[in-house]
């Protein structure tokens, strides 16, 4: 008896040649997962496999969604266009790169992709849109953090000033006393708003990428929005650190970050659909 089957998505296009959306869909995924595996490798190493899997491997839910919603984009394109003469340089590169324990390597493999995928895709096409959010996603990966190393002394200052003037604490360069005058904090670039800001950014790029939201000064003051909230909860937290120093350790570890980061969360996603409410709702 003859059975009927569903063809699996496959690599080639028309008339056996390699489709392009299905080569970007592939290469953006080894690129991000290799870059990804860096952090996991780390975080497994300092905390153990229990806390990495409880934190998805030390990788914001955030990313892990930009990189879903490219990866879907990809995987919606026609598979007519086949792959273009840059296209091989690019892809050599990248899987050269995954070939290298190297997860920065990786990161910057996949910027030069995105790049590519932006500069080569037609105007709000599908491949275009993902290679934004790709870009995007290598701002928390990689470049967000260095020029948060470039400019670690105004970046931190300017969290630690806001500290200052909110718990009224003496503060100078990234360095605030605590409240009881029991002795001084300084604020390091893993507590910076600055981290939290860039996966803001990741999630209203995705966002708007996703529903293909006009770029217009209205889209640019929901991503401030959502990146002044992002700075905000991070500087009641550490305000909190001064205030409370009794408690400093829970509100640095303990709940004070875990409350922090659901509500950053909460406020990013709800700040970014809801500028984006006319594409994603219809009104």
């Amino acid at each position: 008896m003859a059975t009927l089957s569903t063809p699996r998505p496959s690599i080639t296009g028309v008339g056996g040649r390699i489709a392009r959306s299905r080569l970007l869909f592939w290469l953006v995924a080894l690129a991000s997962l290799n870059a990804f595996a860096g952090i996991a490798i780390q975080t497994v190493a300092e905390h153990g496999v229990d806390y990495a899997l409880a934190e998805l491997f030390g990788v914001s839910a955030i990313v892990w969604t930009a990189l879903a919603a490219s990866l879907a984009l990809l995987d919606r394109c026609g598979s007519d266009a086949i792959v273009r003469r840059g296209d091989g340089l690019v892809a050599a590169l990248v899987v050269a790169v995954a070939l290298l324990p190297v997860a920065t390597a990786s990161a910057i493999a996949l910027t030069i992709l995105a790049i590519h995928m932006i500069a080569t895709g037609a105007p709000r096409s599908a491949e275009r849109r993902a290679g934004v959010i790709a870009l995007a996603i290598t701002g928390s990966l990689i470049w967000g953090r260095l020029l948060l190393a470039l400019f670690s002394g105004p970046m931190l200052g300017l969290d630690s000033w806001l500290v200052g003037q909110v718990a009224g604490a003496a503060q100078s360069g990234n360095v605030i006393a605590l409240a009881d005058g029991s002795g001084r904090i300084a604020v390091a670039p893993g507590c910076s708003s600055w981290q939290g800001m860039s996966l803001a950014f990741v999630f209203w790029a995705t966002v708007n990428q996703w529903f293909q939201v006009p770029l217009s000064w209205r889209a640019a003051g929901w991503c401030a929005a959502a990146l002044a909230a992002t700075m905000a909860i991070n500087v009641a937290r550490i305000s909190a650190m001064v205030l409370f120093p009794a408690h400093l350790e829970e509100i640095h570890h303990g709940y004070g970050w875990h409350l922090s980061m659901w509500l950053t969360l909460a406020a990013v996603c709800a700040l970014c659909l809801y500028g984006a409410r006319r594409e994603v709702f219809g009104r």
